[in-house]
């Protein structure tokens, strides 16, 4: 290309055309600034076609920013120009500038093509939040009777899958004609992300019986849909067309495999998964790990970790990453076990390369409260760069079960400050507090501020925290119509109404509340015993 670039002569228009278009397969994103800048030394203005080619190379190197540099500097824009920059940005992961760009393309006047209308779908299903503009755009394609086009109608497809609009997205299947692997595939992972196992193996069978051949996605996203011993044979016919493509000693298949027997119940078909996996990666390995956690083999687990830190050692394109260790941390939890738990966050802390993310993090806090050192927890939570809702609910629930009320507000406030909405796990960690404390006031505030000003759906939990305090205090008219308000008053609920009853020698109360007890609840004995004192 230097020599090219040297010999001024020798280069025309279409010339500059081809060059740009190497460096965009190359992704040659220095080579290709290089021929720019020369490019504009010698056109100043150069022809449409060309400037689209320069937008074109930038979009296949990466690089939106220079792209958008680019488009701004031109004098006249037309269709191929607005869909190369929509497209730079909704490749680069920039969904909402992919819109905002879009949305610039209709103002000016600018009709979308088939091309435009694929490029900004792709961006919409970044995000389920953008499932709104997704309709939008989908209302264009009908306005412009594109939606039967084959890669338009895929594109729609895939956005409602994504977008967690699944019915919608099947319903397009419906619509289209001969609808390819990546259409069924998107809608098979929409309903799988969805928890609707049973529609996505549907679609599956379905698929099949129309002569779509499964591809690698499809087979993965149907393994996924496979989560619970019900849907063992299933999981084992899927492994058996994987055996056909000879697909088993692919990484990312043997650990969905792995998953998928994990969920179903079968240890042993997940160790056999595992082991044909030609080289496994960290993410085939964390499924082993994974599984055997899941089945109670701690040690299992410990082994298998220790094979990956030698397999580090011996090969250094393999580097241990934090998610090996999230199930490891998960089982000391579960177990109590607080000395192999310190243990591996220290293993953590030794080394560099392993980031502490969101989810690691979580795990630590959560190991920690569960084995009852508050303190270290909160060390690991306050160290956290990121923090998620889950974050701070892990940390108001351990100071909430240690009996540290007083903290748990504090922690609660400090999460409103820091901009993020508490949920409902979180209301039930501070209305716990509130009733060990014994705070009436702060309990009928923050049950208040739960159902009010956040607008979240109450659950049993919630009630019962707020009828136990106020019946322990003898507020039991109150706690009465507490319980009243419940669509469905459990019987946890109810036993609370008539501890409260008992304490407080209200026999009257006290026998209704066993009536209730013992309709939802006949062997309850501790009710019969009262309703029998009271009668």
């Amino acid at each position: 290309m230097e020599s090219l670039l040297h010999n001024h002569a020798s280069i025309d228009i279409h010339t500059y055309a081809t060059l740009l278009q190497q460096c965009g397969e190359r992704r040659a994103l220095g080579d290709g600034k290089a021929l720019h800048a020369h490019i504009a030394s010698r056109l100043p203005n150069p022809p449409l076609f060309l400037s689209n080619h320069l937008l074109g190379m930038y979009a296949k190197c990466g690089s939106a920013r220079d792209a958008l540099a680019a488009f701004d500097s031109m004098r006249d824009r037309n269709v191929v120009s607005w869909t190369t920059i929509v497209t730079a940005f909704a490749h680069a992961g920039h969904p909402t500038a992919a819109l905002r760009l879009f949305q610039r393309m209709l103002a000016e006047g600018i009709a979308p093509n088939k091309v435009t209308f694929v490029a900004v779908l792709h961006a919409c299903s970044d995000s389920r939040e953008l499932l709104d503009p997704g309709r939008m755009i989908h209302r264009c394609c009908e306005e412009s009777g594109l939606t039967r086009d084959r890669s338009v109608a895929i594109s729609l497809a895939n956005m409602y899958g994504k977008c967690g609009d699944v019915d919608t997205a099947a319903s397009m299947l419906d619509e289209m004609f001969q609808p390819d692997v990546i259409a069924w595939s998107a809608v098979i992972t929409g309903f799988a992300q969805q928890g609707r196992s049973s529609d996505a193996l549907h679609l599956f069978r379905r698929m099949q019986h129309e002569g779509v051949i499964a591809n690698k996605i499809t087979l993965v996203a149907t393994l996924s849909a496979c989560t619970n011993s019900s849907a063992l044979a299933d999981g084992k016919f899927l492994h058996s067309l994987i055996a056909e493509k000879k697909l088993e000693s692919d990484v990312i298949v043997g650990g969905a495999l792995v998953t998928m027997y994990t969920n179903c119940g079968s240890l042993d078909d997940a160790r056999l998964a595992f082991g044909a996996v030609r080289r496994p990666n960290v993410i085939a390995w964390t499924a082993m790990i994974s599984a055997c956690v899941h089945f109670g083999e701690l040690d299992e687990a410990l082994q298998i970790f220790r094979l990956i830190e030698a397999q580090c050692l011996d090969d250094r394109e393999l580097l241990l990453d934090g998610i090996v260790f999230v199930p490891l941390i998960n089982a000391c939890a579960r177990l109590t076990d607080l000395s192999q738990g310190r243990r591996l966050h220290a293993r953590i802390s030794s080394d560099e390369s392993i980031k502490v993310d969101v989810q690691l993090g979580n795990a630590l806090v959560n190991m920690y409260s569960k084995c009852g050192s508050v303190e270290e927890a909160a060390r690991v939570f306050d160290g956290m760069k990121y923090r998620s809702t889950v974050s701070w609910n892990t940390m108001i629930s351990a100071y909430a079960v240690a009996g540290h009320s007083d903290k748990v507000l504090w922690m609660f406030h400090r999460m409103q400050q820091d901009g993020v909405e508490p949920d409902e796990v979180s209301f039930v960690g501070v209305l716990s507090a509130c009733n060990a404390a014994g705070t009436v006031e702060e309990g009928c505030k923050y049950f208040g501020l739960c159902c009010e000003d956040y607008r979240i759906l109450l659950e049993p939990q919630h009630f019962g925290c707020l009828i136990d305090l106020l019946g322990r205090v003898g507020y039991l008219d109150e706690a009465e119509r507490l319980l009243r308000r419940m669509t469905e008053p459990d019987v946890m609920a109810w036993m609370m109404m008539l501890d409260a009853c008992r304490v407080h020698n209200d026999l009257t109360r006290a026998k209704a509340a066993a009536e209730r007890v013992l309709e939802l609840d006949p062997g309850n004995s501790a009710a019969y015993i009262m309703y029998t004192q009271s009668s």
